[in-house]
């Protein structure tokens, strides 16, 4: 299996609806990470002869990523909107475009938590998300 390349990587987001999607690339993202993460609970009981039993909970996922400043662009408003109006926005992160076999992600409803204006001063400014 060859190696995915990051720069190969789609994000989208959903301009129609839950139901009915119509997926439209994100194409000014710059470095982006899909967080995965399992919760655990502790499930330590004295039988255990002294050794910390954890069992697994919850999925935690998150988006992380990096837009050039460009309100202008239709993916950086609905970011925008979605952190200062609160405005719904779906994303699916694939390793390849959403109509390719074997392209592998995740979908999901999500709200931008963080939208910080970056401006590096020999470099354009950027929205971390």
């Amino acid at each position: 299996m060859p190696a995915v390349l990051g720069m190969k990587c789609k994000l989208y987001r959903n301009t129609g609806t839950i139901a009915v999607p119509v997926w439209a690339e994100m194409g000014n993202v710059r470095d982006c990470t899909l967080n995965m993460e399992r919760e655990k609970a502790d499930a330590t009981v004295r039988a255990n002869n002294g050794f910390r039993t954890n069992v697994l909970t919850l999925r935690v996922v998150s988006i992380e990523g990096e837009s050039v400043w460009d309100p202008d662009d239709a993916g950086f408003k609905a970011m925008a909107d979605n952190f200062f109006l609160e405005t719904s926005l779906e994303v699916w992160a694939l390793t390849g475009p959403y109509d390719v076999v074997g392209s592998q992600g995740l979908r999901m409803v999500v709200g931008v938590s963080k939208f910080n204006r970056q401006e590096p001063l020999a470099d354009v400014a950027t929205a971390a998300f």
